[in-house]
């Protein structure tokens, strides 16, 4: 039996997870194997049968995931939000590439 807890998490839970990680180790024991990529590629290990004991990501890709039968939507839990200010539009420019283009809200 292994001692680590697998996780697989899109990377917006990575600074939580790395938080936690010393504390959840030293009360249970267990460390936290944790890998972090893109919501879609952590999808796509999964699709290809990467084991994982915990999985975050969003609430449509584990929507999506437990859809497919790829989760048990029994052992689903909302964690936690990310707040991410609207963006409403981009500003293109005509600058040379390589130079920053304007963000507009």
């Amino acid at each position: 039996m292994s001692d680590a807890i697998r996780v697989l998490s899109a990377g917006a839970a990575e600074s939580l997870i790395g938080l936690i990680s010393t504390r959840f180790t030293a009360e249970t024991g267990f460390r936290i194997d944790a890998s972090f990529a893109g919501v879609g590629v952590v999808m796509k290990r999964l699709e290809k049968s990467e084991h994982a004991d915990v999985v975050v990501l969003t609430q449509p890709a584990i929507a999506e995931l437990e859809a497919r039968g790829l989760i048990a939507g029994a052992c689903v839990a909302t964690i936690g939000a990310v707040a991410m200010p609207p963006l409403r539009s981009i500003v293109f420019s005509s600058r040379p590439v390589g130079t920053p283009l304007g963000l507009v809200r």
